[in-house]
């Protein structure tokens, strides 16, 4: 289920859009009235997608849009006038979706529906990464514990490598694993 919060400067607002989006069963709605609480939010809740509703009460919501949305967790949906789009052009940059005031439905939805779409598809790809970054930090690791190896046990590559693998096979532990313990009798 995607979190939603929507970010607005009256409760009418938030009731409208409240009703609107509660037709949508995949979206969990929580709403506040200003960026003070809005920042709260983000700080103690993972939020999938920030709708802004600008200008609020303690600010254009500009430069919230753009830091949230540079932190790379929260997919951000911001509905202005065509005189403040005019000035922030460059929060698309950013990633952000701009919509128009007078907004319609179709809209409205459609942005919703591709916001939900570029969240769940920045999901996928910022776990692939975390795992791609483990991976890199397994090769360095073991990578250095064969360094020691053949450095203090004047192993060559290959048969360090085997060791490494025979252990963990023996141990039934990860390589990484064995190369830490490697790592600590010889580099500390």
């Amino acid at each position: 289920m995607q979190k939603l919060l929507i970010v607005s400067p009256t409760e009418k607002s938030i009731k409208d859009f409240t009703q609107i989006l509660s037709a949508n069963r995949a979206l969990s709605l929580t709403t506040v009235t200003d960026l003070a609480a809005a920042k709260q939010k983000l700080a103690s809740e993972d939020i999938d997608i920030v709708l802004i509703n600008a200008p609020l009460a303690d600010g254009d919501g500009i430069d919230f849009a753009k830091k949230t949305a540079s932190c790379g967790k929260s997919q951000v949906i911001i509905i202005m006038s065509a005189a403040m789009i005019d000035g922030a052009k460059y929060l698309e940059e950013a990633g952000v979706f701009l919509i128009e005031k007078p907004i319609s439905a179709n809209m409205f939805w459609t942005t919703i529906r591709l916001a939900t779409a570029t969240q769940v598809k920045l999901k996928s790809l910022s776990a692939d990464n975390e795992k791609l970054r483990a991976s890199i930090e397994n090769i360095r690791i073991v990578d250095r514990a064969k360094c020691c190896l053949i450095q203090y046990l004047e192993m060559n590559e290959e048969d360090a490598h085997h060791y490494i693998e025979k252990q963990a096979m023996d141990k039934r532990v990860t390589k990484r694993e064995i190369a830490e313990d490697i790592l600590k009798t010889y580099e500390y």
